[in-house]
């Protein structure tokens, strides 16, 4: 079989992003086997939903090809929910009143290539609160950032107020707000 210019550069780029992924993984997994049990990170992972509603003409089409829509996509209340994979939250004390925050979503429908994210937060001892946002181009299936602010001591809330991933093919998957709450020291 003989590939085009532009197929083996496609193929190519995604073997550069497999191996991205995998060193990620690897320095991952490296750096959680020297965590002291201090550093414990409780985190809640949610779904994500694909938005049928809102496709263009071509990814409408590629969505009712592979059984993620229905064919004209609405519901009564005008919303169509399918399986997109996971969104997860956990959050991290880092000392001297720094957080660290773990966005991640994971897609089983497809490469993301842009994530659009929004983190809310309170400080539930200080009763302060804040948030940030974020707006990664991105070619993976499994994609994860880390965020730091200066969340001050006590007891800190989060939530995802937003997240939306775009895939490859043209769909948006939304997060359903993961969470995590802990002790900032």
């Amino acid at each position: 079989m003989v590939l085009s210019s532009t197929a083996r550069k496609l193929v190519l780029l995604l073997l550069a992003a497999m191996l991205v992924n995998l060193l990620f993984v690897a320095s991952t997994l490296s750096a959680s086997a020297h965590a002291s049990p201090h550093d414990a990170v409780v985190s809640q992972t949610v779904p994500l939903k694909l938005d049928c509603v809102h496709l263009s003409v071509a990814a409408r089409k590629y969505a009712m090809n592979h059984g993620f829509c229905t064919t004209n996509g609405t519901t009564p209340n005008n919303t169509v929910s399918g399986d997109c994979g996971t969104s997860s939250l956990s959050l991290q004390s880092l000392g001297r009143g720094n957080a660290a925050f773990n966005e991640s979503a994971n897609s089983s429908l497809g490469i993301i290539v842009h994530v659009d994210y929004t983190v809310s937060w309170q400080n539930q001892t200080r009763n302060t609160f804040n948030s940030f946002s974020g707006s990664p181009a991105t070619f993976t299936a499994s994609w994860s950032n880390r965020d730091t602010r200066f969340t001050n001591t006590g007891t800190v809330y989060a939530y995802v107020a937003d997240l939306t991933v775009l895939l490859v093919w043209g769909g948006t998957c939304s997060g359903l707000q993961p969470w995590d709450r802990i002790s900032v020291l």
